[in-house]
């Protein structure tokens, strides 16, 4: 469960699923951008999903990037509809 993960290593998840999530969606995004974007996520998730497995949090992403049909301005916006949308 993601409350179970410690926060370094939940970020670091965390960086590999932004990044695949960008690229997925045609997003440009440089590192300083994509560790913000997972830190931010990580803190989400620890308060809002922290019942959850990341896989669940994965298949969230891989279901919102392929339903998605427009990306907004702000991935995290984008991200926590994923999840809310499919969790």
């Amino acid at each position: 469960m993601i409350k179970d993960i410690d926060i370094k290593d939940l970020e670091l998840h965390c960086v590999d699923l932004v990044s695949k999530t960008l690229v997925e969606l045609g997003q440009v995004k440089d590192e300083k951008h994509i560790v913000v974007l997972a830190k931010s996520l990580a803190y989400d998730l620890k308060e809002d999903f922290s019942r959850l497995y990341f896989e669940d949090i994965q298949q969230a992403f891989r279901q919102g990037v392929r339903t998605t049909e427009v990306f907004v301005s702000s991935p995290t916006i984008c991200f926590n509809s994923f999840l809310s949308k499919y969790l």
